[in-house]
Formats: C-alpha cells, sequence, structure tokens
C-alpha cells in the first residue's frame, strides 16, 4: 500500500514522595544571636562573656527536628501524542513521515523549610518572640517547639516543571544497485526538532529567603535542532571459504543546534558471517551531545556537596598528615590563616561535613565528543543435540573516549588543589585560580561560596568486555523447559582527567561520593526461566563487585574514606495465562531482603540509590487483560 496512517496517543501519571533529614541551619544559612535572648542558658551566657567584645551578637547552628523531616511531594503527568504514514513508493523503495508531541508537566509540593527571616525574627526578639508564636523560639534546650510557632517559622513551597518537545522527521529507504554480494540499501532522511523547558519555583525560594531545600530560581529556555542524515548498506563479499556474507555499513547525520551550531557524527561498521554458527561484528562510531537546557541556563543558587573531612586546614584526622602536619605543613598554615583565622588556627576543625558551594549554567558551553571502537563474535550452536542445540553465546570488545565532557569540577578537588594538591599550587598563592573558586566563613573558618559551574572538562576514556550466554534445555514433556541467560561486564579502565594539566586518574573499582559514580569492576546478572504449559517462572540474581571509594584514588586515607562489600540480590517474577486474553503475575524484588551498602562519605543517604536497593524486599501482583 502506498499510504498507511499511523497514530498512538498516552497518558501517564505517576507520584513519587520523597523525604530528607530536618532542615539544617548552618553556616551561611544559620543564624545570629542576641547575648540577650531569654532561652541563652546561664552557662552559654558565662562563656559568652569571656569574648573580647561579650555584647556580640554569635553565630547559631540548629537541625530542626521539631519540624520533621524535609519532604517534596510529586506529581507528574506525561501526554505523548504520534502520528504518521508510511507505505511504498515503488517495488524497491518505503517512506514513513511522522510527527511526535510530548508535554511533561511535573509539580513538586515541599515540606519542612524554615523561614530564615521569621526565625531570626524570633531570635532577636526581647521576649523570644512569645509576642508572636506561643512559647516563642527556643533553640537552645530540649524543649518542644510549639505548634504555632512551627506555622509561623515553616514555608510550604509549591514548584512547577513544564518541559514540551516537538519533532517531525521523515525518512525513506530502499534499494539503489544490485552488486555481486547482494543488494545496495540506502536510507536517507532529515528531521527538525525543539525543546522547550519553564521551570517556576515558589517564590519562597528565593535566595536567602529559606533554610531547607536548595534556594530555587526560574529557568526557560528552548533549544531547537536541525538534522539531515543517511546510511548506506554495502554486501562487500559473499558465497567465499570462511565467508558466507560479509557487509559494510556506513552512516553519517548533520545535525544543526541552536546552542552549539553544526557537528558531524558518523559511523562505520562490519558485519561478517564466517560460518553458519561464527559471526565477527565491530566498527567505529563518532558522535556528540548537545549540553541541555538545563545545563546552559539554570541560574547560579546555592548547594551543599559533600565534604566530611577533606579540608585541608583540619588539624586532626587523616587528612592533616597530607597537610597541616606533612612535610608542607607551614605553607598551608599559613595559606589557611590568610583565608581565615579561625581556620589557621592551632585547632581548627571543619564545622560541618558539607560545603556551600554555588552551582549554576555555563551557556559558553560546547557539545561533548565521543569516539567509540567495538569488535566481538556472536556463536551459534552448530549442534543438533537435545542439550546442545538452544545455546548461543556474545563476546564484546568496547572502548570510548570522551572529550569535553559536561560535569562540575567537585569541591573536594577545588579546595585541596589551592592547597596544592596534583601540585595544582606550588607556591601556596592565595590568588591562585583554585583559590579563588571559593571563600571561608569569617565565624567559623567553613568553605563558602564554593564555585561549581558547569564546565567542557578534558576526557573520560573507558573500556572493557560484554559477554552473553543463552542456553534453553527442555525438562520433558511434563515439566516444561528451562531457559538460561547470563550477562557479563568487566571494565578494563575508566580514566578520567578534568583538565588538560591535571593527572589521570582510573576510577574502576571506585565508590565516589555522589549518586551514579560508582564503576564496579564487575557487574553480572544469571536469569533462569522455568516455562511449563501456561504458567512461567523467572529468577533474576544480580551480583555488583567490591568497591573501595574514589577518594583512596586521588590521595584520600581508606581510613576516612570507606568502600563497600560485593553484594548479591535475587527478585522472582511469575506470570500465569489464564486464557489467551487474560493473565495474571507476582513479583518479589530483593528476595533475601538485602540491604543497601553503606559507605562514607556519601550525599545524604549513605549509600547509591542508583545502584543499591535501598527499598529492601517488596512483593507486587498485577493482572493483565487484552481484547
Amino acid at each position: 500500500s502506498g499510504f498507511k496512517p499511523y497514530a498512538q496517543a498516552m497518558f501517564t501519571n505517576y507520584n513519587a514522595l520523597q523525604e530528607l533529614a530536618a532542615t539544617p541551619a548552618a553556616g551561611s544559612t544559620g543564624f545570629t544571636v542576641p547575648v540577650t535572648n531569654p532561652f541563652l542558658p546561664q552557662q552559654a551566657r558565662d562563656l559568652l562573656a569571656t569574648r573580647a567584645n561579650p555584647t556580640a551578637d554569635f553565630s547559631f547552628s540548629k537541625r530542626f527536628n521539631d519540624l520533621g523531616g524535609r519532604t517534596g511531594y510529586n506529581n507528574h503527568d506525561v501526554w505523548q501524542l504520534l502520528a504518521g504514514a508510511k507505505g511504498d513508493i515503488s517495488d524497491a523503495w518505503r517512506y514513513d513521515v511522522y510527527y511526535s508531541y510530548g508535554r511533561s508537566v511535573q509539580t513538586e509540593i515541599q515540606g519542612g523549610n524554615v523561614r530564615r527571616d521569621r526565625t531570626q525574627t524570633l531570635l532577636n526578639a526581647a521576649d523570644g518572640g512569645a509576642s508572636l508564636c506561643e512559647g516563642g523560639l527556643n533553640l537552645f534546650g530540649s524543649a518542644p517547639i510549639s505548634q504555632e510557632c512551627i506555622d509561623y517559622i515553616s514555608l510550604e513551597a509549591k514548584n512547577l516543571t513544564v518541559l514540551e518537545q516537538n519533532i517531525v522527521e521523515g525518512v525513506i529507504n530502499g534499494d539503489l544497485y544490485q552488486l555481486p554480494a547482494g543488494m545496495l540499501a540506502v536510507a536517507l532522511g532529515a528531521s527538525y526538532r525543539d525543546i522547550s523547558f519553564d521551570f517556576k519555583p515558589d517564590s519562597g525560594l528565593q535566595p536567602g529567603l529559606v533554610a531547607g531545600f536548595n534556594q530555587q530560581l526560574p529557568i526557560s529556555g528552548d533549544q531547537n535542532f536541525k538534522d539531515v542524515f543517511a546510511e548506506v548498506s554495502v554486501p562487500l563479499l559473499s558465497g567465499l571459504p570462511l565467508i558466507q556474507q560479509m557487509t559494510f555499513t556506513g552512516g553519517y547525520r548533520q545535525t544543526d543546534s541552536s546552542a552549539t551550531g553544526k557537528d558531524d557524527t558518523y559511523k562505520l561498521t562490519l558485519d561478517w558471517a564466517m560460518v553458519d554458527w561464527m559471526r565477527f561484528r565491530g566498527g567505529f562510531q563518532h558522535a556528540v551531545r548537545s549540553p541541555t537546557i538545563g545545563e546552559l541556563y539554570s541560574p547560579q543558587v546555592n548547594n551543599f556537596p559533600t565534604f566530611t573531612n577533606q579540608d585541608p586546614c583540619n588539624t586532626t584526622g587523616s587528612i592533616a598528615a597530607t597537610y597541616r602536619n606533612g612535610p608542607n605543613g607551614a605553607q598551608v598554615q599559613a595559606l589557611c590563616a590568610a583565608q581565615s583565622a579561625v581556620a589557621g588556627g592551632a585547632n581548627y576543625v571543619q564545622p560541618f561535613g558539607q560545603a556551600t558551594a554555588i552551582t549554576g549554567g555555563n551557556p559558553d558551553l560546547d557539545t561533548e565528543k565521543a569516539d567509540s571502537w567495538t569488535a566481538g563474535l556472536v556463536f551459534n550452536s552448530p549442534w543438533d543435540g537435545t542439550y546442545s542445540s538452544n545455546l548461543s553465546a556474545t563476546l564484546d570488545y568496547w572502548s570510548i573516549e570522551l572529550e569535553d565532557v559536561i560535569a562540575a569540577v567537585g569541591a573536594t578537588d577545588i579546595v585541596q588543589r589551592c592547597y596544592n594538591r596534583d601540585n595544582a599550587n606550588p607556591t601556596y598563592n592565595i590568588n591562585n585560580s583554585w583559590c579563588q573558586l571559593f571563600n571561608r566563613e569569617p565565624s567559623n573558618g567553613g568553605v563558602v561560596d564554593l564555585q561549581q559551574l558547569s564546565q567542557n572538562q578534558s576526557f573520560i576514556n573507558t573500556s572493557g568486555i560484554d559477554f552473553t550466554l543463552n542456553w534453553g534445555i527442555p525438562v520433558s514433556d511434563r515439566w516444561g523447559d528451562l531457559a538460561f541467560q547470563w550477562v557479563v561486564t568487566w571494565v578494563e579502565k575508566y580514566e578520567t582527567q578534568t583538565t588538560n594539566v591535571d593527572p589521570v586518574f582510573d576510577y574502576v573499582g571506585t565508590i565516589g561520593s555522589t549518586t551514579g559514580s560508582s564503576t564496579p569492576e564487575y557487574k553480572t546478572n544469571l536469569t533462569v526461566t522455568w516455562n511449563i504449559d501456561a504458567l512461567q517462572v523467572q529468577a533474576v540474581g544480580r551480583y555488583i563487585d567490591s568497591m573501595k571509594h574514589a577518594n583512596t584514588i586521588t590521595g584520600g586515607s581508606p581510613v576516612s574514606n570507606t568502600g563497600v562489600d560485593s553484594v548479591y540480590y535475587v527478585d522472582l517474577s511469575a506470570k500465569y495465562d489464564i486464557t489467551e486474553n487474560l493473565s495474571v503475575r507476582a513479583t518479589i524484588n530483593n528476595l533475601f531482603d538485602e540491604d543497601p551498602q553503606l559507605y562514607s562519605p556519601n550525599v545524604q543517604a549513605n549509600t547509591d540509590p542508583s545502584l543499591y536497593d535501598v527499598l529492601g524486599r517488596r512483593f507486587f501482583m498485577g493482572v493483565n487483560f487484552r481484547l
């Protein structure tokens, strides 16, 4: 047929509730308290009176446990529409043209935020705020805060995020020319894609107003991409000894981005069937990734990256042996003192485990670029035996070189390079570029105003091997059959370099402080499926290798930077077809209730929830009905 229209419409709604620890207020988000505060204990008054200026306000940090945890309720609506047509242009040529529209609307309601302005008002009040809310605000003891005061200092925030995407694409493909080894086929196409993003935060999340969730500023923007592309499949040889069929495939795409301009991508692959049971596959690809709207245009706001026991000015702990008590300790101490009298003190210990950072977009970002190589073998059993005919395996080596990586430099890297880590500041000069990326809080010496904007960094080089084995065997006519699938990934290297003057570190076998920064050397899945008539039972075993902390690769102590042990997970599921149109299913995830691996330092959760199961054993049941 020359015209076959098609259409698809989908709507999805899902909700999620997150909860973090109670609101902390420390450093730049902390408070000042006058010595006249009526709730100040006498012991504290006596201590404050020994200062050079006994009547001066003092800094105060607090976690607001009385308000409970910080909660975020997310409601997400997603609409997707697709309409198009395809058909035959001639006996040898076909076309496919479509339009796609997608819209995502996410609303978030935040609870547990603390208004800094109202809290400060209560702390400054001569009566401790009793005239503004019941009992006033006593943050210095174990007495509970009244509900009226909780309501007075709390702020519920509502945020709205809208994302829209339009795509128009057309492709024609067909047979171009008959070669001795087969038909030369081509595909040609063009597409247009635009994306718009609009984030409207609650006005209460404006900078400096609340402590709790990070401050938020509005962000909106759009990008569009115009693409032209072509692909050709060329049969090279066939019907020769050890060459049943050899086919070359080449592809080219030019992308014109409204943000970064034009980029070319391409691929060159070879598929070589040697015999019926053995095939080689491999090739080279050059790809790019354009920066997202958020990476380009997001506003600069506060963030709190993990920085536990990593401050070179510390006078205790394992970090002190490297810096304050190391061979260049006098220079380190002098630089600490130049930045902050408190940080340069003889007994300085960093006041909290997170730095106060500034994160945000960078409109000058360029595209990331990747070159990847693959080479592998595909094996299919040449035997006809009952237990050997359904046997297959694949073995692939891969290597990926990623340049101009879009990322922000870690807090630990920035601060420690100011103190000559990686030979980044050999003269211990306070005007060094790394030292200029942060300040210190005068009252406690903690790291604040840490500049962590996205930038195009140097490179990531990674390589490894993927192996799969599939085997199906009959049990009996009565007891059905079994199928096994074993998948193994081995990572040979994961090398990174921040800038072209930095050292290269290999992070294979490590887990980092941020979510999604783990690189186990080995990961494997074993799936066993039993089919008997209308019943299917499946067990999936997952193995994740042990890892040391990524900070130990850059000189951190394994005592204060702990790793994780290897872990196994088992998931069990079953499905029973009652009729051709009706089936029931049940699942048990994490059958043996394996706990997540804990390690330190880590952001918030003390684990990596993108890698480890943090929910424990859980059960699901469902019914599938098809008309």
